[in-house]
């Protein structure tokens, strides 16, 4: 289960982020996108990463899913881009009713945790009724059956409202209102990165460069094939910010003023990032966090054997040694008294040698300033707020590439597609991690189940 009190943290920790957006003085900052954006982006990867280690309705994609998920993409933002260009059908309403059920489900998934964990199980459990659900919707992950019913909890309930007052309120401004716009993109991202995760690092590095390339070429080059021969044309802007596609697919900040150099007219007054600049890069984190639980699991069960191993080895030494010493005196009770203590003393240096030289290899060393300067070795457990140190590595990765991608945004003047920095910072965190601990081969060696096909 997630720890309450850090669930608690995380969903208040975005509420906090979201509430800065609305001040003046965040919006009047020339780069108050910056902190904005990159405070939203980490709360929501934090939560979906957490979320998903309790979740047991995962979908696991392999390397073969993850290569072919560019091209599927592509043709899916080409089409949409063909029908705003070349044909009078509105999709306005189309995408809107998408996103108002998607923000529903999203809200509702989501908000029944932090609910659940500041009321408490007995009440948030509590059932109201059983809701009725349509054949072949959905079905039990562990027999395949179908599932008839659902019971509609006090959290879900109270959650649910949540949701519909929401995604409502965001339709009925016209998706204008950055705030409940970035509520709703922030509980969707969070949800899919809970619910889809990827199967190896070698999936998640073919999906992450794949969807490089695909973020390149859609920004800077396909301006040159689809649009009017510049890159100012390209089909990412021009679907992302087009009147007949809203809804709380990207993350808004509002433009800041300036009155010496104004934008020009009918330049959308927000600046954005989209879900995919923070899904994409989520899913390695996720990944991550689930290596860093696997290896926390996999040290308490070597430390589990090594423990059964000392006593079996010391039942021995008891065993021989009271043997012996009834032959000569017929007194075991002194000899297994002083064994006690002499194996009890050995036992202590051993497993502390044992522990200091397991932390050695997988956590780093600190010295403390005016001790004794001997390193002080912390075991790697992925508890709520430590011990994660690829997931860690991670979000510092993704700090750092959307600075370096705003850097540029700024310098150049033009958008950038944020993957290209992301990918490399995120892909090089991990890979630094690993090459640092020593985890290379256990790295490209971890596996999840992946879904069947």
């Amino acid at each position: 289960m997630w720890d309450p009190k850090d669930a608690l943290f995380a969903y208040g920790s975005l509420a906090a982020v979201l509430g800065m957006g609305t001040t003046s003085w965040l919006q009047d900052q020339r780069y108050g996108y910056v902190p904005y954006f990159l405070g939203l982006a980490v709360c929501a990867i934090y939560i979906a990463s957490h979320r998903g280690l309790t979740r047991e309705d995962r979908e696991t994609f392999g390397l073969k899913q993850s290569a072919f998920a560019p091209v599927a993409l592509s043709i899916s933002l080409l089409a949409i881009y063909c029908i705003l260009k070349y044909t009078p059908f509105d999709l306005a309403s189309l995408v809107s009713g998408y996103f108002w059920l998607l923000s529903v489900v999203a809200v509702t998934s989501n908000v029944a945790v932090p609910i659940a964990a500041a009321a408490g199980d007995e009440w948030a459990e509590r059932e109201l009724i059983e809701v009725p659900l349509p054949e072949g919707v959905a079905e039990d992950k562990l027999t395949g059956a179908p599932v008839t019913s659902t019971p509609l909890t006090n959290a879900y309930a109270l959650a649910g409202a949540v949701g519909l007052v929401a995604a409502t309120a965001d339709v009925a401004l016209g998706h204008g209102n950055h705030t409940v716009n970035n509520f709703l993109a922030t509980m969707i991202v969070a949800d899919f990165l809970s619910l889809i995760g990827l199967g190896s690092f070698a999936a998640a590095g073919a999906l992450l460069l794949g969807l490089l390339c695909y973020d390149a070429f859609w920004v800077f080059g396909s301006g040159y094939v689809f649009g009017d021969g510049t890159a100012d044309s390209n089909v990412m802007m021009a679907v992302a910010t087009s009147d007949s596609f809203q809804g709380p697919f990207r993350l808004l900040f509002p433009r800041f003023e300036d009155v010496l150099n104004p934008p020009p007219p009918g330049v959308i007054p927000f600046s954005l990032l989209g879900l995919g600049d923070v899904a994409v890069p989520g899913l390695l984190a996720c990944l991550a966090l689930r290596y860093d639980a696997s290896r926390a699991t996999d040290m308490r069960g070597r430390a589990t054997a090594a423990a059964a191993a000392f006593m079996s080895a010391f039942d021995a030494a008891w065993e021989e040694a009271d043997a012996e010493e009834t032959k000569k005196t017929g007194d075991a009770a002194s000899r297994a008294n002083s064994l006690d203590e002499s194996v009890a003393d050995r036992a202590a240096r051993a497993a502390e040698e044992a522990f200091d030289g397991a932390a050695d290899a997988l956590g780093d060393t600190a010295s403390g300033e005016g001790g004794s300067g001997e390193g002080v070795r912390n075991m790697v457990v992925p508890r709520s707020m430590g011990g994660r140190a690829f997931f860690s590595a991670t979000l510092l990765g993704y700090a750092a590439g959307l600075t370096t991608a705003c850097y540029v945004n700024v310098v150049t003047g033009q958008g950038q597609p944020a993957l290209v920095y992301l990918v490399p910072t995120t892909l090089g965190a991990v890979a630094y991690t690993a090459v640092r601990r020593g985890e290379v081969g256990r790295l490209m060696s971890y596996k999840e189940p992946e879904r069947e096909t």
